[in-house]
């Protein structure tokens, strides 16, 4: 199964949730994958701690079948990107390319960048079999979530994740507003992801949500486990 974390809006907290989704896949017994779409590869530094500084990634796998994936933890493996620059050249490879890693892996995360419409997002969307959007509650999220809803990929929206969530009064609203205009559609809407300053030193240490036992945690890994489930099952 591959599933795109994408949004077009910057700073919704992408490589964050696929992260911990993808950790906690791997702890479950999902052999998992991360695929990035993000040249800078926040998602590799927040998994590992390092900045990523190879010249083969993803592009090398499409373009030469060369296998340059890295195995981060174990059962979870990541493939980092080189460059976003792929051509129409490779749009077939690149499918094909997706194809074959969704006969090795159990589930795929691709970590979407904050700006699409290049062959990469299209061929992503292609191949999603579902897509979780990140957002947060605020009135300029719900635009743009109305907005995404209106198009051609919503077809595969299974989710949306409130994050960085604080739970105040405007906050508490907005999510109201969601699971309201959501309600009698097959997207679901997930337990808020709360904002935690813990969630910054993990990422600064190359940890994710599932390497604390700390209380304040608790909350948050449930919740995480919970949207595993709703992806696995739903």
């Amino acid at each position: 199964m591959i599933v795109y974390i994408k949004n077009y809006k910057g700073g919704v907290g992408k490589s964050t949730i696929t992260k911990n989704l993808a950790h906690g896949s791997s702890l479950v017994g999902q052999k998992t994958l991360v695929v990035t779409f993000d040249t800078q590869n926040d998602s590799y530094r927040m998994l590992t701690g390092k900045r990523w500084g190879d010249t083969k990634g993803f592009k090398e796998f499409v373009r030469t079948g060369e296998t340059n994936v890295l195995n981060l933890k174990n059962n979870l493996w990541y493939y980092p990107l080189e460059t976003d620059i792929f051509g129409s050249n490779l749009k077939d490879k690149l499918t094909k390319a997706f194809e074959k890693l969704k006969t090795e892996y159990d589930l795929i995360f691709i970590d979407g960048a904050p700006a699409g419409d290049n062959i990469l997002d299209k061929i992503g969307i292609e191949e999603a079999d579902k897509i979780i959007v990140p957002m947060l509650m605020d009135a300029y999220s719900l635009d743009g979530l109305a907005k995404f809803l209106k198009t051609k990929e919503a077809e595969k929206v299974s989710m949306i994740i409130p994050n960085m969530y604080s739970g105040t009064k405007i906050q508490k609203a907005h999510y109201e507003a969601v699971v309201d205009y959501l309600d009698n559609t097959s997207i679901s809407v997930a337990p808020p992801i709360k904002r935690l300053s813990l969630e910054e030193e993990l990422s600064h240490d190359g940890k994710s949500i599932f390497d604390t036992e700390a209380k304040k945690s608790l909350e948050t890994r449930e919740n995480y486990l919970q949207i595993l489930g709703g992806i696995l099952n739903g």
